[in-house]
């Protein structure tokens, strides 16, 4: 028989419990706080978060998910995760169930719509969930919408090509090597010149693929350009060619040389001018008396030359002098060095009055506040071109489209610029016709007492005008045709409808149709569905439909008809009584004669009693 415990022992034990209970609540109340803390967290997280069961069925989302579909929580909730996925993506879950099984989820990518119908991309973080016995039992995943990324990644890529055929396009050898001279891109000129494919040489050390001595005096140019982080140029023979070589520094956010572009131009034919000119020299050198005899008809051929670059000068000028735009170069210091005739014609100064002055000057103190930090950018050395309305002194306000072009020297000084500035105002108040045109086709497209709408390839409303937003409601925009004029979750019937029939072959089609106002009235329309846009393929892009209220023609149709039902009626009545009445007039003819024969027989009867 077990001892009973003291007092003393269950006042202890008592103690114990209620430490135990104090411990207990205190536990639960933090386990509230945490767990409270934590659907904070999940429910204001910058992406969406969502459970499902192991069969797909989603079983929680938070806030930012139900806004990125669009959806409220009751709207998702329940529903099956492929519910939610682009059609191109719907297999992808089946893809994925025996790597849930195993736990072995990684992200991936995927397209989902919105229940407005656009397209996210969004990239899934996916995590298993496992019960007690080790067995699936459902998984979340973190959701972002990387959209914009997506965008900016085409945008990059449609950037990277258009630069990369610029490069192409030279005949010069460009090459993008790293401060080890590990070749990150080139063009085609480049591998060309090396013999080998293009994609083979990306990666590889480029003073591998010369000649040791030429490997050498190149990397010591680039060590240079590393050492010092300025351009370099050089001349070199490789093969039996000439090449000038341009060496510049690309800088990272740190300010070090990260990337180094070589630019090289194959000058051997210069080279050999070069080489034929001393040698011509040496044999005048050699031979002093035959160019004593010889001097009068070199002059004479000097002279002719000069001649020459003067009548070339001429046509330079006579050219430059025929541009219609304003040509000039402005030195370091701002002022002209020369101008063309048309500044002559924009501000009523001859040519000469306007060389030596500074820009400032003759352009007038607000052009030149206007203007002044992009002629800074050109003696900089940047190219600048720039579209702007100019308040000129002489002239007044004019729309132009200005070109500055540096002038460098061999020691990347920038000694002036060049200036090409072209007259736009023609253009521009020919833009702002074509606006105002356009806002009066918009108005009067708006204004039109038919129904006007325009669909896309899938029957989304993209465009209506204000009649058709008064008989339909202003929320038309973005809905089914189907949806928004006949009430229906479906494309009409028969299938294919007049309007995507529009879209298959770009014909005309015409018809007569019901539809159902905002009050729930049915209306007769009669529309014409025609082609109103074409993609760059000549494919239709948009199909506009122009229907016309018949509702009150079909009506007064239907009344004619009855009215027409009852004349007819009435008029075979008419027969009827007619007939009748012949049919009477002549039996009373054949009463009168036998009535006539019987008064007869009454009188002789008489007679013979």
């Amino acid at each position: 028989m077990a001892k009973k415990p003291t007092y003393e022992e269950l006042q202890q034990r008592v103690r114990e419990l209620k430490k135990h209970a104090a411990d207990y609540k205190r536990a639960v109340g933090a386990l509230r706080q945490s767990e409270e803390r934590y659907r904070l967290l999940v429910e204001t997280m910058n992406d969406g978060l969502g459970v499902q069961d192991k069969n797909g069925f989603i079983t929680y989302v938070n806030n930012t998910l139900c806004q990125m579909l669009g959806y409220s929580r009751d709207e998702i909730m329940g529903h099956h995760v492929t519910d939610f996925y682009d059609e191109d993506f719907k297999g992808i879950w089946n893809e994925k169930k025996d790597k849930r099984r195993k736990g072995q989820l990684e992200p991936y990518e995927i397209v989902l719509t919105r229940k407005d119908g656009e397209k996210i991309h969004t990239s899934i973080s996916p995590r298993v969930i496992f019960d007690e016995n080790g067995r699936l039992d459902g998984s979340f995943a973190i959701m972002a919408d990387i959209s914009e990324s997506k965008r900016a990644e085409e945008a990059l890529r449609e950037s990277h090509e258009t630069t990369r055929a610029l490069v192409n396009a030279t005949t010069d050898q460009v090459v993008l090597i790293d401060p080890d001279g590990t070749i990150i891109a080139l063009n085609e000129a480049m591998a060309k010149s090396l013999k080998k494919d293009l994609n083979e040489l990306i990666g590889t050390r480029i003073f591998d693929l010369f000649p040791p001595n030429v490997a050498e005096y190149r990397k010591a140019q680039i060590d240079k350009v590393v050492r010092s982080g300025k351009p370099v140029r050089f001349e070199d023979e490789r093969g039996g060619r000439w090449f000038d070589s341009s060496v510049s520094p690309i800088f990272d956010a740190q300010g070090k040389v990260a990337r180094i572009a070589v630019f090289v131009h194959d000058i051997t034919g210069l080279k050999q001018v070069h080489d034929e000119l001393e040698q011509r020299v040496k044999e005048r050198t050699v031979d002093l008396a035959e160019a004593n005899e010889h001097l009068k008809r070199e002059i004479q051929e000097r002279k002719r030359a000069e001649e020459a670059i003067r009548r070339s000068e001429e046509e330079l000028r006579m050219i430059a002098d025929n541009v219609p735009a304003l040509v000039s170069y402005v030195d370091a210091d701002g002022h002209y060095r020369f101008v063309n005739e048309r500044y002559k014609d924009w501000f009523g100064i001859h040519c000469t009055q306007i060389i030596g002055k500074h820009y400032r000057e003759v352009l007038g103190k607000a052009v030149y506040e206007q203007i002044k930090d992009r002629v800074e950018a050109a003696l900089s050395g940047e190219r600048v071109r720039y579209e702007d309305a100019l308040p000129y002194t002489h002239g007044g306000m004019r729309w132009v489209i200005a070109d500055y072009v540096p002038d460098v020297d061999d020691r990347a000084k920038v000694r002036g610029f060049f200036a090409l500035v072209t007259d736009i105002s023609e253009r521009k108040r020919a833009e702002e016709a074509l606006w105002e045109s356009e806002a009066k086709l918009d108005a009067m497209l708006r204004s039109i007492g038919d129904h006007i709408s325009m669909m896309d390839k899938d029957l989304n409303i993209i465009w209506a005008n204000d009649t058709a937003k008064k008989i339909f409601g202003n929320d038309v925009i973005g809905k089914k045709c189907y949806e928004a004029y006949h009430g229906r979750k479906q494309p009409c019937e028969p299938y294919p409808c007049f309007t995507l029939k529009a879209f298959q072959d770009g014909k005309v089609h015409e018809h007569e149709t019901q539809v159902v106002d905002k009050e729930g009235k049915i209306l007769h329309f009669h529309c014409i569905a025609n082609v109103s846009l074409r993609d760059e393929d000549g494919n239709p892009a948009a199909v506009i439909e122009i229907s016309r209220d018949i509702t009150d023609y079909r009506r007064e149709e239907e009344e004619r008809k009855k009215l027409e039902a009852q004349i007819q009626r009435a008029q075979k009545l008419e027969a009827i009584g007619t007939l009748a009445g012949g049919i009477a007039h002549d039996f009373n003819n054949l009463l009168m004669a036998v009535q006539g024969n019987i008064s007869l027989m009454l009188y002789d009867i008489e007679d013979r009693k």
